[in-house]
């Protein structure tokens, strides 16, 4: 008997269970919650796209550039190409400067792909040395 008095105290003063302003705080601070994991989720899709258009920006610049290293080395010039790479195609600028008679500095500017600007990518070709024949 005395523990069904207590228990009727308690639920006149107030003290059992959770009411409705607690029930409302929590659904307004798990609310706040998931949208924080959200807003963190749509940044991280926006970062790894970017991450990715970089890098294939890259890819197009190697790919050029090699195609460069297969030419003559006497017969290389400037001039312009597309690459396809991933879901995107790449306009790319090859510019050939004379260095000296055995070395070419070949630059690769590729164009952006959103709000990726163009990157230029550079290397150095040497001509190849004849081998001296064995006597």
């Amino acid at each position: 008997m005395k523990l069904a008095v207590e228990r009727v105290r308690r639920h006149i003063e107030g003290e059992a269970g959770f009411g409705l302003v607690e029930a409302l705080l929590a659904a307004i601070i798990l609310a706040f919650g998931l949208l924080a994991v959200a807003g963190l989720s749509m940044t991280t899709a926006g970062h790894e796209r970017l991450a990715r258009w970089q890098s294939d920006q890259a890819m197009a610049a190697q790919l050029a550039l090699a195609q460069a290293y297969r030419q003559d080395f006497d017969s290389l010039s400037s001039g312009f190409t597309d690459i396809d790479v991933g879901e995107h195609t790449y306009s790319i600028t090859l510019t050939v400067t004379d260095i000296s008679a055995r070395v070419k500095q070949v630059d690769a500017a590729v164009s952006g792909v959103g709000p990726l600007d163009s990157k230029t990518f550079s290397t150095r070709l040497y001509a190849p040395r004849q081998l001296l024949s064995p006597k």
